[in-house]
């Protein structure tokens, strides 16, 4: 098991996260006033990992945190999740505190492409219960996990003969 952190003092975040290779899990917790960056630095850090895996489910822990997200920033955050780097194939279950993070993190699944395999909780306690009924089981395949190369054709008009 892994314990790195980071703790930035000018955005009032503290975040760390614990890959725990036994259960094929990553467990990341937010707290205070997080942000955009904050959430990028988590990622990068993440990724950096030796222990790094994409299949790892995640248990994400946001109970704490004051999520200071605009829309597009949201959305910048699913695009970075959607990259190979940072991509999961394993359950990502989110813990808020509040109905707007309900809705931040369902926007975010949404827009990273995550929704089938991602699960919203308001406890720790229903997160880690539906982790050890459901954990091992794959999620259902995501489009990038179905597709992951697929990309579509531009549509080219055929060439026609003007005058």
């Amino acid at each position: 098991m892994k314990f790195p952190f980071f703790d930035d003092p000018v955005s009032n975040a503290f975040c760390h996260y614990q890959i725990d290779t036994e259960r094929s899990l990553r467990i990341e917790v937010y707290e205070g006033d997080v942000g955009l960056q904050d959430w990028r630095a988590m990622f990068r850090t993440m990724a950096s990992d030796p222990m790094w895996s994409n299949a790892r489910n995640g248990l994400i822990d946001l109970r704490a945190a004051n999520l200071h997200l605009t829309t597009n920033e949201i959305l910048r955050l699913a695009l970075m999740q959607r990259q190979d780097a940072f991509y999961t194939n394993g359950w990502l279950v989110y813990v808020v505190s509040s109905s707007a993070e309900y809705g931040m993190v369902r926007m975010l699944g949404k827009w990273s492409r995550t929704t089938e395999q991602s699960r919203i909780f308001l406890s720790l306690r229903e997160a880690k219960n539906w982790l050890e009924d459901h954990g091992l089981a794959n999620p259902p395949l995501s489009i990038q996990a179905r597709f992951p190369k697929w990309q579509p054709k531009p549509a080219v008009a055929p060439l026609r003969k003007i005058g």
